[in-house]
């Protein structure tokens, strides 16, 4: 949580806690991050590397967010892919590079307190596949 942190200061971004329905979603006229407070600590973890993907790299496109499923679909494609890359750095600092071969997304998923769907397990495997060609 502390490397959170570190990324809002950085970008200048707020974080303020709600008690809401939302998990969280990003204000870009603020640069201010609201979270449900009543989240568990992994689930509010997850939600922030989602809403700072949003806050860093959709700021000037809310415009567009709104315009269409499609440019929405996209843009909280790209926002649960950084959420997983980032769990897969940090789920591959706590294990030896040989475990990197023997990936079980599964285990992973279970690791990152995910809540499963087809479209997450194909950004899981994907990701996967991404981050192994970058090590390689």
């Amino acid at each position: 949580m502390e490397e959170i942190k570190k990324i809002l200061k950085e970008n200048g971004i707020s974080l303020e806690y709600h008690n809401m329905t939302k998990k969280g979603y990003f204000i870009s006229a603020l640069n201010i991050i609201v979270i449900n407070q009543n989240l568990e600590d992994s689930e509010m973890e997850n939600t922030l590397l989602h809403e700072i993907f949003h806050a860093i790299n959709h700021k000037d496109m809310c415009h567009i967010y709104d315009l269409s499923y499609t440019a929405r679909s996209s843009m909280e494609t790209d926002a649960n892919r950084n959420m997983v890359r980032q769990k897969l750095i940090l789920y591959f600092e706590q294990y030896e590079a040989e475990d990197v071969e023997c990936f079980n997304w599964l285990q992973f998923a279970t690791w990152a307190r995910f809540k499963l769907t087809s479209t997450l397990e194909w950004l899981i495997k994907d990701e996967y596949v991404n981050f192994i060609n970058e090590v390689a």
